[in-house]
């Protein structure tokens, strides 16, 4: 999308996605639904168990993509961020109805222990874990970029750590970030920042179009 726009695309992860296998993992037969917070987690719930019918509530429609293309579908997108998606919850299941699964990282940003104090069975399953990435690779630095895009706040801290590493002018560059949260970590960097209006891919791409209006195709 980047690249139909008129932008050249640098890819530079700044996490390291580690499968972790957990001691123990539900039959999903007997549980209400499943509460997903990002890709990494349906990547997970995908390897850890071959049941497809169960009710998966993702946080936003690019994890929902992903758990339908794994085969997942019963699914339901909150659409936004982890707090629509514990509204979801809260609204469209019932306690008595089953237990619920959680599945997240080792270092999850949000938890969902709400649901528990409204009398919900819920579990949590760390079936994987971010490893921070500590250098940006060299293509991310010649030519010097000239806007990142940032979707968590640890991926902005270990993108604010790398930075500091290179060669690089911060004030130079432009920060897109999915939420104001994303961003926090490199508010004193000296980078400027642009924050998208919802908390989606589509807002972040026009948050830079508006901060960083595409060249103009030849």
């Amino acid at each position: 999308m980047l690249r139909a726009s008129g932008y050249e695309p640098v890819l530079a992860p700044m996490l390291r996605i580690m499968p972790l296998t957990p001691p123990e993992f539900p039959d999903l037969t007997a549980v209400q639904a499943v509460l997903v917070t990002s890709s990494n987690g349906i990547d997970a719930l995908a390897r850890l168990t071959g049941q497809r019918g169960v009710r998966v509530l993702t946080v936003g429609d690019r994890t929902a993509l992903a758990a339908r293309t794994a085969g997942f579908a019963n699914v339901t997108s909150a659409s936004a961020d982890g707090t629509a998606l514990l509204d979801l919850a809260a609204r469209t299941l019932d306690p008595s109805a089953g237990p619920l699964v959680h599945i997240r990282g080792k270092d999850a940003a949000v938890t969902f222990g709400a649901l528990r104090e409204a009398g919900f069975a819920l579990s949590e399953i760390i079936a994987y874990a971010a490893q921070t990435v500590p250098d940006l690779p060299a293509k991310a630095q010649t030519p010097p970029p000239a806007a990142a895009l940032i979707y968590s706040a640890r991926t902005a801290a270990a993108f604010r750590d790398a930075l500091a590493r290179t060669a690089l002018d911060p004030a130079q560059l432009i920060v897109i970030g999915i939420s104001a949260a994303a961003t926090a970590p490199l508010k004193s960097s000296g980078a400027r920042i642009a924050v998208a209006e919802t908390p989606d891919e589509t807002a972040v791409l026009q948050a830079l179009s508006t901060a960083l209006p595409p060249p103009a195709k030849k």
